[in-house]
C-alpha cells in the first residue's frame, strides 16, 4: 500500500469518530502523557495545536502552562519553514489560511535546539516508531538533527503493522495510544 493510499485509509476511519469517543480517547491519552518521564522533566515543550480530528491537545497545553514550562506551538511561515512560537494561553491563537489554530503574534520564536519535548501529531504510525504525516515534510524538517524527546499521539487504529519511510522521515521516541505506550 502506497503512502496516500495508507494515509486515505487511516483519515476516514479517524474522520468517522464521534465527538464522545473522541473526547474520551484524547483523555486516555492526556493522562499517559503527563505521566512520561519525558513530559514530567521537560521544561520547554513544543506541542501542536490538534486539527481535523487529531488526538486533542489543549488541555495538554494548559496542563504544561499550569505547570510553568514554556509551551511552544507550531507556525508555518510562508516559505514553508515551520516554527516553535512560545505562547502564554490558547486565547493567543488565531487561524490560518488553513483552519489550523497557530500564534497570532509570530515573534516569540524559540530555537528548536531549546525544546525538550515534541507532541507531535500524525496520521499512521508503527511500533517501529515509524510515522507518516500528511506528507508536506514540516515535522520532519522541524525534528531533524534535534535532541528533544519525540512523542507521537495517536489513536490505537492509527497503529498499523508497517509504514513505509524514507531517509529522511524522523522517527519517534515514544508514541502514546489510548490503550499503551510504543518505545
Amino acid at each position: 500500500m502506497t503512502k496516500a493510499e495508507l494515509r486515505q485509509r487511516v483519515l476516514e476511519v479517524r474522520k468517522k469518530m464521534s465527538a464522545e469517543e473522541h473526547r474520551l480517547l484524547s483523555k486516555l491519552i492526556f493522562d499517559k502523557v503527563i505521566s512520561l518521564p519525558e513530559f514530567k522533566v521537560g521544561k520547554t515543550l513544543f506541542i501542536y495545536i490538534a486539527y481535523s480530528n487529531e488526538a486533542e491537545t489543549k488541555s495538554l497545553i494548559e496542563y504544561a502552562l499550569s505547570a510553568g514550562k514554556t509551551v511552544c506551538v507550531p507556525c508555518v511561515r510562508e516559505e514553508g519553514e515551520m516554527v516553535a512560537v512560545a505562547v502564554k494561553n490558547l486565547s493567543e491563537l488565531k487561524k490560518n489560511r488553513y483552519g489550523i489554530s497557530e500564534p497570532a503574534d509570530e515573534t516569540n520564536v524559540v530555537d528548536k535546539d531549546a525544546v525538550d519535548v515534541a507532541i507531535v501529531p500524525g496520521v499512521v504510525f508503527d511500533k517501529k516508531l515509524n510515522r507518516l504525516g500528511f506528507g508536506k515534510g514540516y515535522y520532519d524538517n522541524f525534528l531533524r538533527n534535534t535532541r528533544c524527546a519525540k512523542i507521537a499521539l495517536a489513536f490505537d487504529f492509527q497503529i498499523q503493522d508497517a509504514v513505509p519511510s524514507d531517509e529522511h522521515d524522523v522517527k519517534m521516541d515514544v508514541i502514546v495510544t489510548p490503550s499503551q505506550i510504543i518505545r
